[in-house]
């Protein structure tokens, strides 16, 4: 069953607000926890694992044009994968850049000539965003931020089998446009920290991929994070 656009939107938005009410309460709390040692020096390298989401439109399940047709079955929601690197500006500011990876389903597409070829229409987020930390120099082990910036957006179908060996991909298409977010860290130790985090991209090509432009998308994910500093001279 298919949530609704506006549940997934509210459903992000509660969830950034929380985080931000949770750690202004953690912050206004006397504590006797020290302030994790190098959290707000500290570039950050690793990995989030979790749910794409769709709020734009779904490919037909098939369609036949000029003797070419196809036959999709892609899914609203699908699993997600991301690697990024943070690398920091102040104890409140740092830059991050990451690479995504999401299949959206099957996608079997036969040409005019008779040649098949069964691949997935997988979409490749590549983002470059600023990271605001509103209490990153505080004590404590939550961290809750804002993320904001601008990414390159590129869908593809990717043959897994064709036959027709002179064929590497199939059709793809590109875009370039912003990207917002929330999250929290949470530091386990000196080097070691959780990431919980909700980014939406509004993806939208210029040109029809399987008959639709609009992919905009809302991403719920956790991670985990290797801390470290540049080494000092």
């Amino acid at each position: 069953m298919k949530l609704p656009r506006y549940f997934l939107v509210r459903l992000a938005l509660i969830g950034c607000t929380l985080l931000l009410l949770i750690g202004t309460a953690l912050q206004a709390q006397p504590s006797g926890a020290e302030k994790p040692q190098g959290f707000s020096q500290s570039h950050q390298a690793g990995i989030r694992l979790g749910v794409w989401s769709n709020l734009g439109d779904i490919p037909p399940k098939g369609d036949s044009s000029g003797g070419a047709r196809y036959a999709a079955d892609i899914k609203d929601a699908s699993f997600y994968f991301e690697g990024y690197f943070g690398y920091r500006i102040s104890s409140s500011f740092m830059i991050e850049a990451s690479l995504g990876i999401v299949n959206r389903g099957d996608v079997t597409v036969e040409d005019e000539f008779g040649d098949t070829y069964i691949g997935s229409l997988t979409l490749y987020p590549i983002q470059l965003k600023a990271k605001f930390y509103p209490f990153g120099g505080s004590s404590g082990k939550l961290f809750p931020y804002l993320t904001a910036g601008g990414g390159i957006y590129h869908g593809r179908h990717d043959i897994q089998y064709t036959s027709d060996p002179y064929v590497i991909n199939g059709n793809s298409k590109t875009s370039i446009s912003y990207a917002i977010g929330c999250g929290a860290d949470y530091v386990v130790a000196d080097q070691v920290g959780l990431d919980f985090n909700i980014g939406y991209m509004p993806i939208n090509f210029s040109k029809e991929l399987f008959e639709v432009k609009d992919y905009q998308a809302l991403t719920f994910t956790v991670g985990v994070k290797y801390l470290f500093q540049s080494p000092r001279k």
